[in-house]
């Protein structure tokens, strides 16, 4: 089954084929959802919306106070998967991003 995926923030899209079996593009777009809590105007209700990992690494870029991931900044570790080699996946996730920001906005 062929699947879209969408960033809401930035309307990049991707049209998923289930026979390509080299296509990772998909596993760069993010789910995330938040439910709000008593007080607020929406209490109770779901918020949900999707992000592709440029954007979500943009919003993370401008956090005062960043979260750590596998204990360093993830958006230092970000910006040198998309430009430096790895030793075990040499350019793999260059290529990656490549073709994520390559996608078409609608």
């Amino acid at each position: 089954m062929t699947k879209i995926f969408q960033c809401n923030r930035c309307g990049r899209s991707h049209k998923h084929d289930p026979d390509d079996f080299g296509d990772f593009t998909g596993n760069l777009f993010h789910r995330l959802q938040t439910v709000f809590g008593y007080s607020s105007p929406f209490d109770g209700d779901l918020l949900e919306f999707n992000v592709c990992e440029l954007c979500l690494f943009e919003i993370l870029r401008d956090f005062k106070y960043r979260p750590i991931l596998d204990g360093e900044d993830p958006v230092k570790a970000f910006d040198a998967f998309r430009t430096k080699e790895t030793p075990y996946y040499d350019d793999f996730f260059i290529k990656n991003y490549n073709e994520l920001e390559n996608c078409n906005k609608k």
